[in-house]
């Protein structure tokens, strides 16, 4: 009983550390615009290509090994989520020191202010907000928790409010937002 304990902990604790610095590395983009995703799709589509290479041959073995048409289609569908996850994982944490050299790059750059539109927001079930705001025709993300992302989530006036950074240029023609604000047109 206490061995299947210690077990349940370990797989916890590894757990943990796998998935810690890809939640790291999503923290970490948001606060870099115009990031460069074909690297993120192309180290995707490679990490799980090799993946699926390693584990084919015990795929193969144990999809044999279920016998109806709807137990291989499950083990199919699992395998092919759990290659994803695997993959997910291993890009952003291959990824995150590119985002920390490159915030620590932007740092020897001078800084600009931007402002931009907010379109939209929305609530995590941590009542954390979200504030949805377009740069150069693509739409971002920032989360925080602040009473004014609030009142925008409430009252869902998004056109009274402008999202202000102050960015500096990193790498691959990305920004690095240093500070960031909501205020009232």
């Amino acid at each position: 009983m206490i061995k299947k304990k210690k077990k349940k902990i370990w797989i916890f604790l590894i757990g943990l550390v796998v998935i810690s610095p890809f939640c790291v590395f999503n923290r970490s983009s948001e606060f870099i615009l115009n990031y460069p995703m074909y690297i993120y799709y192309w180290l995707f589509l490679i990490i799980f290509i090799i993946s699926l290479l390693l584990t084919i041959r015990n795929s193969i073995s144990e999809f044999k090994a279920n016998k109806t048409k709807v137990d291989k289609l499950i083990f199919i569908v699992l395998r092919i989520v759990m290659l994803q996850v695997i993959t997910v994982v291993l890009v952003g944490t291959i990824l995150l020191p590119f985002n920390f050299y490159n915030i620590k790059y932007s740092k020897k750059k001078p800084s600009s202010t931007i402002r931009c539109e907010i379109i939209g927001s929305s609530r995590s079930f941590g009542r954390r907000e979200s504030i949805y705001y377009k740069y150069h025709g693509a739409t971002y993300t920032i989360h925080g928790s602040t009473e004014i992302m609030s009142e925008i989530y409430i009252n869902r006036r998004f056109g009274n409010y402008l999202f202000v950074a102050k960015i500096k240029k990193g790498l691959l023609d990305t920004y690095v937002i240093n500070d960031w604000d909501i205020i009232r047109k």
